[in-house]
């Protein structure tokens, strides 16, 4: 089986929890037998491909898409449509004031090429639950396949490092306004906390690192970027809570990954699986106000209680895409 990978232009330009789905995914579906190749513009031959895999499509894929659709070679779709940074009501009035002409175009394009798909592949059950409610797709055509945790978090590999505090906090991910590491930062500071933030930030975004900066005292150390996954895990173990305090999330590994390590988790309320009851996971809204009052709640948890819900190996993964190719190719 040969399977061509469509990706947004924009994917080589930073590095991510999206980056790595897509690079996990590819990886462990070559270790299936799968052929996987990546669209890049060059000798693209249709007749060459039994599955195009589209991560995250939008209205500049549509001629690549409907080429590969009117050759007949099954559409497989990760639409990656699951954040909450507009509700699924603002996206239906989107869509609706889109017949008007001039009016919301971007949105009008991006639902006709979510629609050309055979098969969808949300991450949660909240992504689900749009597609068929904002975009008209069948639940006959929907999958859902969450995303995994990398290999390392398997396996008994951990790296000790001297630690800047003994008791600590602790956010990953890139140091921008939808991180909300700003008010999170104010929290610790009122309760007189440690955070460790990992992570750098994002483009375009020194200006909200400054900020951050400002307000942090001795009790708040700026770890960096850390891609060495035994010190990640290290990380992770000794953190009394992890907390993820986006504006906006749609499945952050980040998650899974301190739960694996029998940390509790803080999570924004505004992700995709705010619905789901697993032990060591809390939620919570994003003001200073409620992260004061949501931290202490949440650190109270016994490491104990922490199992393996919603954990999952990316071979397990790859697996699930590779059973909804077969389908198809069966039909």
């Amino acid at each position: 089986m040969r399977v061509l990978i469509l990706t947004p232009y924009a994917v080589p330009l930073s590095v991510g929890g999206f980056q790595n789905q897509i690079y996990q995914v590819a990886t462990n579906l070559r270790k299936l037998g799968v052929t996987t190749d990546f669209y890049n513009c060059e000798n693209i031959k249709i007749k060459d491909y039994d599955i195009l895999q589209i991560m995250s499509p939008d209205a500049s894929m549509r001629s690549i898409i409907s080429r590969f659709k009117s050759a007949g070679v099954p559409i497989v779709m990760t639409p990656m449509c699951g954040s909450q940074a507009v509700s699924s009501i603002g996206l239906k009035t989107r869509l609706f004031l889109s017949k008007i002409p001039v009016l919301f175009t971007a949105d009008r394009f991006n639902a006709m090429v979510l629609r050309l798909g055979d098969y969808y592949l949300p991450l949660t059950d909240f992504e689900k639950k749009r597609l068929t409610q904002v975009y008209g797709i069948p639940n006959s055509k929907i999958k859902v396949i969450p995303n995994g945790l990398d290999e390392t978090f398997f396996s008994d590999d951990l790296q000790e490092v001297e630690l800047p505090y003994s008791n600590y906090l602790l956010v990953v991910g890139r140091i921008e306004p939808n991180k909300n590491q700003f008010n999170l930062i104010q929290a610790v500071n009122k309760l007189g906390l440690n955070l460790i933030i990992i992570g750098e930030a994002g483009a375009y975004n020194h200006e909200y690192i400054d900020q951050c900066k400002s307000i942090s005292k001795a009790n708040v150390y700026y770890w960096g970027v850390e891609k060495n996954k035994p010190l990640l895990k290290y990380l992770y173990k000794n953190a009394a809570l992890t907390v993820v305090p986006s504006y906006s999330e749609m499945a952050p590994l980040v998650v899974f990954e301190s739960l694996k390590m029998k940390t509790p988790v803080l999570c924004t309320s505004h992700c995709g699986f705010s619905s789901l009851n697993i032990p060591g996971l809390f939620f919570t809204e994003i003001s200073t106000k409620k992260l004061i009052k949501s931290i202490p709640l949440a650190m109270k948890c016994e490491n104990n209680v922490i199992g393996m819900d919603g954990i999952y190996q990316w071979e397990d993964i790859a697996s699930q895409y590779l059973s909804v190719y077969n389908l198809l190719l069966k039909r």
